[in-house]
């Protein structure tokens, strides 16, 4: 999760139909498992470590982020959230990259910085901003690197010793409208002066509407393998045995 894009939904990020639709889709992949310990890598306002422990799949989580100006806990019914710039010691058996690979220059290298802290039977989650033709004034406000094709998120994954077994779309509805902006943004060669985020409160109307639209993705979420905004990836170590070993 982007720090700017809490900064600017501040304490509605919990209710914006992204973030809420996000979540459902990431509950959606997780399907029911539950693990100990959730690192979130990337976590910004950690609302996704907050929303997986109020769901109860996970037990306690470690949010990690440069940004931070300070280290903090927290607790959620007897559950801890530590906030943490760096991690140096810990095993997670679930590792979360929420919108986080697109913001580096190297994102293998930030794979293998913190799968030595996954248990041989865990699992990794990313998801990122598809297709790299879709490049606009909303990634370069983000800073972001790129956007990512099924192939090159899948040889990023593969390259830091991950086995993907999962990998789809999402936020197919969408998609249309937004690749058609693009296209004519393209075909005019607009190229906007100002830098800005797409991200923006909504009335509580349109909020409720694109948050149940979305909603109606998620039963064939693990199906779509086409097209949509954000692509996610469910992977596992592909040799488990060597992180018995790094232990």
């Amino acid at each position: 999760m982007d720090i700017k894009e809490s900064d600017i939904l501040g304490r509605d990020i919990e209710h914006h139909w992204y973030y809420k639709t996000k979540l459902a889709a990431l509950l959606n992949i997780l399907d029911g498992q539950r693990f100990h310990t959730l690192l979130d890598i990337g976590a910004g306002s950690g609302f996704f470590a907050r929303a997986l422990i109020n769901a109860g799949v996970a037990e306690q989580a470690i949010c990690v982020d440069l940004a931070y100006e300070r280290d903090w806990e927290e607790q959620i019914d007897e559950k801890s959230i530590a906030f943490r710039r760096t991690v140096q010691s810990c095993q997670a058996d679930l590792i979360i990259f929420m919108d986080v690979l697109e913001h580096v220059e190297d994102d293998t290298a930030l794979l293998d910085e913190y799968t030595p802290h996954l248990t041989p039977d865990g699992k990794v989650l990313v998801s990122v901003p598809a297709f790299q033709w879709l490049f606009s004034s909303h990634d370069r406000f983000l800073e972001h690197h790129r956007r990512y094709a099924k192939s090159n998120l899948t040889a990023a994954i593969q390259s830091a010793q991950l086995n993907p077994i999962q990998i789809h779309f999402f936020f197919a509805t969408l998609f249309p409208v937004v690749a058609f902006k693009r296209l004519i943004d393209k075909l005019l060669l607009r190229h906007p002066a100002s830098v800005k985020s797409d991200l923006k409160r909504h009335h509580p109307i349109t909020n409720r509407l694109l948050h149940w639209i979305h909603r109606l993705e998620l039963p064939l979420l693990k199906y779509n393998k086409l097209f949509g905004l954000t692509l996610f990836c469910m992977a596992e170590p592909t040799n488990p045995h060597s992180l018995l070993t790094e232990e």
